[in-house]
């Protein structure tokens, strides 16, 4: 889970739900907006209880009170629920690392927000050219010199340790769990300027070819993508 860097006060926390044949990970989406709880994504599963929710949400304040991360940082908890293990505490802390630095809206756009990215751009946006990969493929955008939006295509294992595409400044990833904070997603979200994680708008990022460009607008809360050549 994570405070979100854009709008404090607001939690995002994704709870793990291992399907009985092992064959797919279900990841639920809770948001907690001041003292509202968001808790109708369950689809797969059922509902968290509230008192699980407050539980989460209170173990993070008790990180958060630490300074273990600088008050300067939204951070990410890893935590699990402890269902077997008797005299230990409901909700085990297992580790926090830095996520991404608070920082307000710096222009309005149009709401709603179901928190489908982080970082912000000029209000007028920025342009930027298009490399799209696939699992394994993944020199174009190492090798790319210039700024540039990454669209990787299922980006469900880790990459290899070598890849390092140093010139990486917007992340728009395509396919399963996109809108997650799983590793695989978060590292990228962490490095990147402005990230866009929104399965709503997959099939127009699939269109795009490597060598396309396009326009971003984001406040850190909602955003525009728009192919500009």
């Amino acid at each position: 889970m994570v405070e979100h860097p854009h709008k404090k006060g607001t939690y995002l926390i994704d709870f793990i739900e291992p399907n009985d044949h092992h064959t797919y990970t279900f990841i639920e989406r809770v948001i907690v907006e001041g003292k509202e709880i968001k808790n109708e994504w369950a689809d797969f599963t059922e509902a968290k209880s509230i008192d699980t929710i407050e539980e989460v949400l209170a173990l993070y304040k008790k990180v958060r009170a630490t300074d273990f991360i600088s008050p300067d940082f939204s951070f990410q908890m890893e935590f699990g629920i402890n269902q077997l293990s008797l005299g230990k505490a409901s909700t085990l802390f297992y580790q926090a690392r830095p996520f991404k630095r608070f920082e307000e809206s710096p222009f309005e756009m149009p709401p709603p927000s179901e928190y489908f990215c982080f970082g912000t751009t000029p209000k007028e946006g920025i342009i930027l050219p298009v490399v799209k990969t696939s699992p394994g493929e993944l020199k174009a955008a190492h090798e790319m010199t210039e700024p540039f939006a990454w669209i990787p295509i299922n980006i469900t294992s880790q990459a290899p340790l070598a890849f390092r595409p140093k010139n990486m400044r917007a992340f728009l990833p395509v396919g399963m769990r996109v809108n997650t904070l799983e590793h695989n997603t978060y590292r990228w979200i962490r490095k990147a300027d402005v990230s866009v994680v929104c399965p709503l708008i997959e099939y127009a990022l699939i269109a795009l070819q490597t060598g396309d460009r396009i326009n971003i607008k984001s406040n850190g809360l909602n955003f525009e993508v728009n192919k500009t050549s």
